[in-house]
């Protein structure tokens, strides 16, 4: 029966909507604007398209492991138990990726959870687990129940006939396993395989947290620096390139996941074990068990009662719930809504087209959520650039926005006590930041950005000149360490919730200094880009909410600090490019410089240093005139 045309044209529509991020990003592709030869080259790619490809086979082998043995052990032999543990063993399924590694990373760093209750015996730290072993270990836990249940199934729907002719002629159990059943599971173990690794290259909440980079958290990262630059769509698009791959392969294999031989398959006479064997299988289970459900629900259980145990407001966590319950409800009924048509088209008009539908429907599916994300993202700003984000567009709201980070500045800089507890409940001191972390700091700009510019005969002179002008302009600081300095206080450490409330991260590096570091690390952010008159207005909201600054010197200090920091961070950036082949760094250099000069163009204070930089680098510094 043919399709009414309504169904048709909405079913069209549907996968015109489906396919648009997918043609967006391969045209934004093919119209790369820098020379792609070159950012091939780069080691940043080359290291990150290996991490993933290593993620990816490490967390297939360990899930198809677990998920077989698993799925063999229920189906195939009488276990105490098998339905609970078989339930028990599918539950990690529940817990996202993201917080399984949340738990991990909290129980077991190096001063964790862990060690926090062992203290006792002696374990003052450990370790840990991050990077590539963290990551594996984690996505394993929480990927292998996809193995399970579809192998399981498939297991359940073999006809075990072939099975006991093998054991009939005397075929040991390993080798009947590994020659009989497995190559008749071939097709169940491509698709969960390939299941299981469409969730590995799509992760970005478990690999962030255990920091190893991949090529999810490159887009991340290249999205905070530059939200429509370059490496964005090179990766985004080889990113859903490969998951392209994946799903096509993958879908070659779905007809088959039954997995069934001719003939009907009798009812499973499951084996018995012995009393030693029966032993070491609940061990295993027990430790599957223990390491990917009960460790996650304790550890988060513990934070919870932990938390309303000192008073934290259990509102904030319920407004969370309720807004992730909200999102979730919404996204729901609307996937509801699309689905109704293509169920219908697929189910009621067999057709080509509805076949060719159904493969490309499912096969989007296994897209990376970040990459789709990203293109949808760069659509939205070109149909409806006023829709996303509005604050930034709209210069006023933007200032509002900034006005309540300064409020949290304030806050933080109100802070006296010099000891603060840990996330263990544990006090450490917070230390002076003096002139000698300040001049270490300005000089990795000597260190790493000077040698790769200068020629080898004025290196040395003009080393011996920036550091003498550095410690004298150091000398010139009024507000000495009478201050709570975050040292990383910038926009990609600010969290702004739905209520607009603004929470602070990465405060680990905290020491006691002068009060203008924070507020020029905000105004002078070399990530985030602003007008010189709104760095004006939210340095003078800063001054008219702090009545008691002595305002000339402290500007003086503002000066000079953002100065220096914003040296250092171009050594940094020439030291991550170099030394770690983190070549995006480099792209943000030029405004640094711009902001630099800036502030010694309004400081007579600077001139020295502006003439001095203006002797090894006259491209970059400008009114060298002005006295």
């Amino acid at each position: 029966m043919k399709a009414p045309k309504p169904l048709i044209l909405t079913n069209t529509f549907i996968l015109i909507i489906f396919l648009m991020p997918i043609f967006y990003m391969f045209w934004r592709f093919a119209n790369f604007s820098k020379n792609l030869t070159e950012f091939l080259q780069s080691w940043d790619v080359l290291t990150l398209l290996l991490n993933t490809i290593f993620l990816f086979i490490a967390v297939i082998l360990t899930s198809l492991f677990l998920g077989l043995l698993i799925s063999i052990l229920i189906v195939r032999y009488e276990i105490p138990a098998s339905k609970l543990l078989f339930t028990l063993t599918i539950l990690p399924l529940v817990i996202p990726s993201y917080i399984g590694a949340l738990t991990y990373v909290s129980a077991f760093s190096p001063r964790g959870l862990f060690v926090d209750i062992f203290s006792s015996f002696g374990i003052d730290e450990i370790s840990g687990i991050d990077g590539f072993i963290g990551s594996w270990i984690v996505l394993t836990l929480f990927t292998y129940p996809y193995v399970q249940l579809i192998c399981s199934s498939a297991l359940r729907n073999l006809d075990s006939t072939v099975e006991d002719a093998a054991r009939s002629l005397g075929v040991k159990k390993i080798k009947m396993y590994s020659s009989v059943v497995l190559p008749r599971l071939k097709k169940p173990i491509i698709y969960s395989s390939l299941l299981v690794g469409l969730y590995v290259i799509s992760d970005f909440g478990a690999v962030s947290l255990m920091k190893y980079g991949t090529l999810t958290k490159a887009i991340y990262s290249y999205y905070t620096i530059n939200i429509n630059g370059d490496p964005v769509i090179f990766y985004s698009t080889l990113l859903i390139f490969i998951a392209l791959i994946i799903s096509f392969v993958q879908r070659g294999s779905e007809l088959s996941r039954s997995a069934k031989v001719s003939g009907t398959p009798r009812e499973i006479v499951k084996a018995k074990l012995s009393y030693k064997n029966k032993v070491l299988v609940l061990a295993f289970f027990a430790l599957v068990i223990l390491f990917s459900l009960v460790i996650p629900i304790s550890v988060l259980s513990y934070w919870l009662i932990r938390g309303m145990s000192q008073g934290n407001a259990v509102n904030n966590v319920l407004s969370g719930v309720v807004g992730s319950l909200t999102s979730a409800t919404v996204t729901s009924i609307f996937a509801m809504i699309i689905a109704t048509p293509i169920v219908i088209m697929i189910s009621q008009y067999r057709s080509k087209f509805g076949d060719l539908f159904e493969k490309v429907t499912l096969t989007l599916y296994g897209l990376p959520h970040i990459a789709v994300g990203i293109s949808m993202l760069f659509i939205t700003i070109k149909i409806f650039p006023s829709i996303y984000q509005t604050f930034i567009k709209n210069k006023k709201n933007h200032y509002l926005i900034l006005k309540k980070v300064i409020n949290v500045l304030n806050k933080i800089q109100k802070i006296k006590d010099k000891k603060v507890k840990n996330f263990n409940n544990k006090f450490y001191k917070i230390k002076n930041y003096n002139n000698k972390v300040l001049f270490d700091e300005t000089k990795l700009f000597n260190d790493w950005y000077v040698p790769k510019k200068l020629n080898k005969k004025k290196i040395y002179l003009f080393k011996d000149k920036f550091n003498k002008e550095i410690k004298l302009l150091l000398s010139k600081l009024n507000f000495k360490n009478n201050t709570f300095v975050h040292r990383d206080f910038h926009v990609s450490n600010l969290i702004i919730n739905s209520k607009n409330q603004i929470g602070l991260i990465d405060n680990q590096d905290a020491l006691i200094g002068n009060r203008a570091y924070d507020l020029a690390s905000l105004i002078d952010d070399v990530r985030y880009k602003t007008s010189n008159s709104l760095k004006d207005k939210v340095y003078n909201y800063y001054l008219k909410t702090n009545k008691n600054i002595r305002a000339k010197k402290f500007k003086n200090d503002f000066d000079i600090l953002s100065v220096l920091r914003n040296l250092k961070i171009i050594g940094i950036f020439t030291r991550l490019a170099e030394r770690d082949k983190k070549k995006k760094y480099l792209k943000l250099i030029p405004y640094a410089w711009k902001m630099i000069d800036n502030r010694m163009n309004k400081n007579k204070e600077l001139y020295n240093l502006k003439l001095l930089l203006a002797s090894g680098f006259p491209k970059l510094i400008t009114n060298l005139d002005e006295n």
